[in-house]
């Protein structure tokens, strides 16, 4: 836990807590327990294994368990320490002074350049021409000189630029009303706050925070890329053409996204992406699930460790290839029939393969009782230079199931 222990650290040199709080938080994260699957007990089972008489779980199965464990556990560490520094980060000794920019947006295709510092950033649509910034700063006794203003603030050539006047002792949120435009570029920046948007227009759009969550909502654009850490990143109803979304130790959920290109990473923390249509899909976390449901794509990678890959109801008529990585964990996959041919290659130690596709020629068919098991397998008409699918699955410590459904 050094990266958590150090941005406790930071915060307090920077101010924004107390010596005392800090403690609370250094001893807060030492009190935390990760789940640990083989205690005392286990050990006195295991050197009387005559006096059982249920059989345990196989060994690959309850390694993927534990890797979920430890994923929703770290997820679950995050959550509280984001809670517990937000209850203690201004207590006393702070002051509270809200301020409301009304600015008439003549340009066709403005830009935004909108930064806060441990606080929120919310955007939300309004009828007219005028946009609204109220912006709300919680700052230290005699940080701001009187009638000093927290901010800084320019409109020119069609960009408009907010931005707090100091980064420490200090909480600026904002929460932006947009006319509706189409707007050209929107960089949103803060810190320990939640980034909300919906119903927006925009050719770029980048969002950066930390320690809190990203959520879009009825977005239409050509290039979004969020970034986070300890928060989850949800997006609903999104066009666009590249979705990037990157965070640590939270999920990430995507559901009914239209798009060319998706990249989405996380770590310990489970992904979920459902209803999209994508050129190319690419999934990567850690100790932690992935779950794949109605897909259309051309190709889509799924890769985690210490957690299963779920994946149904794609579009077979369209994707080429599928590549799912894991370990300590299962991989499942139901495919819908189809008129074109497939290739599959498919292994597991300390597994096993369940492959439920008639009419398949075999090159490789090992299934050994114990160690590696693979199959090499292809429809009858495959022919590696016409199109087809190409299916590969891997795993360790895990069984792989493919089946028609």
């Amino acid at each position: 836990m050094r990266e958590e222990k150090m941005m406790i650290l930071t915060m307090l040199e920077e101010g924004k807590i107390t010596a005392e709080e800090a403690i609370k938080l250094l001893e807060a994260l030492e009190d935390i327990d990760v789940p640990n699957s083989f205690s005392k007990n286990d050990e006195l089972k295991n050197e009387n294994p005559k006096k059982e008489t249920s059989p345990g779980p196989l060994i690959f199965d309850t390694l993927g368990e534990i890797g979920s464990d430890i994923g929703n556990a770290l997820s679950s560490v995050f959550d509280g320490l984001r809670d517990f520094t937000q209850s203690i980060g201004f207590w006393t000794n702070y002051e509270t002074v809200s301020k409301v920019i009304d600015y008439d947006l003549e340009h066709e295709n403005p830009s935004l350049d909108l930064s806060g510092i441990n606080g929120s950033i919310k955007l939300r649509p309004i009828e007219g021409n005028k946009l609204k910034i109220r912006a709300v700063c919680q700052y230290k006794k005699g940080l701001l000189l009187e009638n000093e203003n927290f901010f800084n603030f320019t409109a020119a050539e069609g960009r408009i630029v907010f931005s707090p006047k100091y980064n420490s002792t200090i909480s600026v949120k904002l929460d932006v009303s947009l006319p509706d435009k189409k707007y050209n570029e929107i960089l949103l920046n803060t810190s320990n706050g939640k980034i909300d948007i919906k119903e927006l227009d925009v050719n770029s759009l980048i969002c950066i925070t930390s320690n809190s969550a990203i959520e879009l909502a009825d977005v239409n654009a050509r290039k979004v890329d969020l970034t986070t850490k300890n928060g989850r990143i949800e997006c609903r109803d999104i066009n666009t053409k590249t979705l990037k979304a990157g965070t640590t130790n939270s999920g990430i959920y995507l559901n009914d996204i239209s798009c060319s290109e998706i990249d989405a990473k996380t770590a310990n923390a489970k992904i979920d992406i459902n209803d999209i249509v994508a050129d190319k899909i690419a999934c990567r976390t850690s100790n932690a699930s992935i779950d794949a449901v109605d897909i259309a794509c051309q190709t889509l990678s799924l890769i985690t460790s210490n957690g299963k890959v779920v994946c149904e109801d794609l579009d077979l008529n369209r994707i080429k290839e599928i590549r799912i990585i894991t370990s300590n964990g299962s991989i499942s996959s139901k495919i819908c029939e189809m008129e074109r041919p497939i290739y599959l290659d498919i292994e597991t130690s300390m597994g096993n393969i369940n492959l439920e596709i008639p009419n398949l020629v075999y090159k490789v068919n090992k299934q050994v009782k114990l160690g590696q098991k693979k199959i090499i397998a292809h429809s009858p008409n495959y022919n590696e230079n016409t199109d087809h699918l190409r299916f590969t699955a891997s795993t360790s410590n895990g069984s792989i199931k493919i089946y028609e459904g």
